[in-house]
């Protein structure tokens, strides 16, 4: 057998989830159709895998027909839940399949994911601290396929959709934070397009996000054209959360341009939207960036006060990323003042914080300042080989 198709051959088996039942069916098809072939014909499943021996009982005829055997020995209950876990692609957890999977209440969605999952039609997955629950693909198609032909159709996935959007909401700055620029610019882009006929909320949202993406891969004036967009509507709408976010991005850009002063002015500005939004996490990202403004123009009664502020925020919401930055700055504002063991305090800190989190990018960053910082203590060699490591 040459690589290819063995290749081909494992693909096939891999796609077909290992169930002996379909790997059987689809050999049967190699007769007329190639690996290859087959492999290509594998984006639905079922409609492809019939034709069992004709003297096997008819729940193994096909794939279709030993899905559908298991699936009526299940009660009404479990038979809905089944078919509205359908939707989901990927593996879940319990609370998205008792939000998604009972829009409408009154389904006892935990009793009845235990008799599935000892129906084997779910399964468990291996995580003990944060279990999931999953379907074979073969299997999920099946479920799908019977969600279509219901009546839960439309709820099912507009429930769906709520969910999936109600996390993106609290997961969209962990592109920007982490660096996943071109990812991040990407998919809000396209979000941004998506939105054009949609909520004036959720359209100013995706504009506030899409311009800290736009920030971090440099194109500030993008950055700010989005920005822009979103606090027009924002305000014009009294949507607190995406002004307050849109013009943190702003602040992000000014001071990047080296224009403290007006950062400050528009930091100030931000953090009062924030403060209205009740968003913990993003007002202190706002506090901690507007103290850095504050402490660069020279303003430090206002920078204490941010400061004091910030970083008490920062820990009890656990924004680690934008405490680790903070103290960056302020090791980098010691050294400038030629406090040298403050300066390394600083750096040293934010050190430790990133690497809890493994953040690579902003891990050079302290051991650069540290490094700074023993190059001018006379520390050369030692100095060289931390710049190295940054």
């Amino acid at each position: 057998l040459n690589n290819n198709l063995l290749n081909a051959v494992a693909e096939i088996c891999h796609r077909l989830d290992g169930l002996p039942l379909a790997i059987e069916l689809a050999a049967a098809r190699v007769i007329v159709l190639p690996p290859a072939g087959l492999l290509t014909r594998l984006e639905q499943r079922l409609p492809l895998l019939t034709g069992g021996p004709r003297d096997a009982p008819a729940r193994q005829q096909t794939v279709r027909n030993t899905i559908a055997w298991s699936h009526d020995l299940l009660n009404a209950e479990e038979q809905v839940l089944f078919r509205r876990l359908g939707v989901f692609v990927g593996d879940w957890t319990l609370d998205a399949a008792e939000v998604v999977a009972n829009p409408g209440g009154g389904l006892d969605v935990l009793g009845n994911l235990a008799s599935l999952v000892e129906a084997s039609l779910v399964r468990l997955m291996p995580d003990e601290a944060n279990p999931r629950y999953g379907m074979l693909e073969t299997i999920r198609e099946f479920a799908a396929e019977r969600l279509a032909e219901s009546s839960d159709e439309p709820r099912v996935r507009e429930a769906y959709a709520r969910y999936m959007l109600h996390l993106a909401s609290k997961a969209w700055w962990a592109f920007p934070q982490r660096h996943f620029v071109k990812d991040a610019q990407e998919w809000l882009d396209h979000t941004v397009s998506l939105t054009e006929t949609t909520s004036d909320e959720a359209r100013s949202f995706a504009l506030a996000s899409a311009a800290l993406a736009a920030f971090n891969s440099g194109d500030f004036a993008t950055a700010e054209q989005f920005a822009g967009a979103s606090i027009d509507i924002g305000k014009s709408r009294g949507l607190d959360l995406q002004v307050g976010v849109a013009l943190y991005a702003l602040l992000l850009v000014h001071q990047e341009r080296g224009d403290f002063a007006r950062s400050l002015e528009v930091g100030e500005e931000a953090i009062r939207y924030l403060r209205r939004s009740g968003d913990q996490f993003w007002l202190s990202d706002g506090l901690l960036n507007t103290w850095v403004s504050a402490l660069l123009i020279g303003d430090l009664e206002r920078a204490t006060d941010l400061q004091a502020e910030g970083f008490a925020l920062a820990r009890q919401v656990g924004n680690i990323v934008g405490l680790a930055l903070a103290m960056n700055d302020l090791g980098a504002d010691a050294e400038k003042h030629g406090d040298l063991p403050a300066a390394r305090a600083g750096y040293r800190e934010s050190l430790e914080l990133n690497l809890t989190i493994n953040e690579q990018v902003y891990i050079a960053h302290p051991l650069a300042g540290i490094a700074s910082v023993l190059s001018t203590m006379g520390q050369g060699e030692l100095a060289a080989r931390l710049y190295g490591v940054a």
